[in-house]
């Protein structure tokens, strides 16, 4: 299969060969404004563009013969990554702020996002067909269909970033994307053993949900227990509450009363 490398901008989505990418674009990091080389386009309304994109590069095929007369494709060699195109983004000189720079960051990191989302879609792809020949064509099928859907959502989700941020002029909303996208990368581990003491723990199947009643001793966070030590030797009682949120980098887990 041939490499192919989607770029998405703040307005539109642009594909642009490997080969042209070549000399100009630079892999997923940190961002600085010397690497915004484009010529502002006159009559612009906003002060910078992002062109990045997220590409797959050549693979190959891994062909198995389960039951005569039909055979299973599986890609091989998968490669993705995100790329920002140094050619086609740009800065309006005298507007380089800190502020801009962070949400173009982040239109970077929508790419890189789609990137993992893309390479987990193509170690998914199995192609079947009655021919070797068959089963390879529709996984390489298959794999330009991922390709293509991932280029649609990377595409919606940078102009959602720019349309709830007013393309960075909304300090508030820009904060909240900012969680939200960096929680699409890195996603915070939930807090999945809660309590000690005689009312017992209820949890969901996922461990998202926790609820628990009684007398609670102390919380543990994957094995490692935390106390307030204010409350040693003590006894702290709650009603029926349910976990909600992520545990980061605080050691107080958010509890909330449960409906109903």
């Amino acid at each position: 299969m041939t490499a192919r490398t989607l770029l998405a901008t703040f307005a539109l989505t642009l594909v642009l060969s490997p080969a042209l990418l070549a000399s100009t674009e630079c892999p997923y990091g940190k961002l600085k404004w010397a690497d915004f080389q484009g010529t502002p386009p006159a009559g612009s309304p906003h002060d910078a563009e992002t062109s990045s994109g997220a590409g797959m590069g050549d693979m190959g095929f891994d062909v198995k013969q389960p039951t005569p007369g039909n055979y299973e494709a599986t890609l091989t060699d998968i490669k993705t990554s995100s790329t920002f195109s140094k050619r086609e983004s740009w800065v309006t000189p005298g507007t380089e702020t800190p502020a801009l720079l962070e949400h173009e960051q982040y239109h970077l990191d929508i790419s890189e996002y789609w990137a993992r989302q893309l390479d987990k879609l193509l170690r998914a792809v199995v192609g079947k067909g009655t021919t070797a020949q068959a089963a390879a064509d529709d996984a390489s099928a298959k794999a330009d269909d991922a390709y293509d859907a991932c280029l649609k959502d990377c595409d919606a989700l940078q102009k959602a970033y720019d349309k709830a941020t007013d393309h960075s002029m909304d300090a508030v909303k820009q904060a909240e994307w900012c969680k939200k996208i960096g929680d699409l990368l890195n996603p915070p581990k939930p807090l999945k053993d809660v309590g000690e003491g005689d009312g017992g723990v209820d949890s969901s199947a996922d461990g998202q949900d926790i609820e628990s009643g009684g007398d609670i001793d102390s919380f543990h966070c994957e094995g490692t227990p935390f106390f307030d030590p204010a409350l040693f030797g003590a006894h702290v009682q709650l009603p029926v509450l349910s976990w909600s949120g992520y545990f980061m980098d605080s050691m107080n887990p958010q509890l909330i009363p449960a409906e109903g």
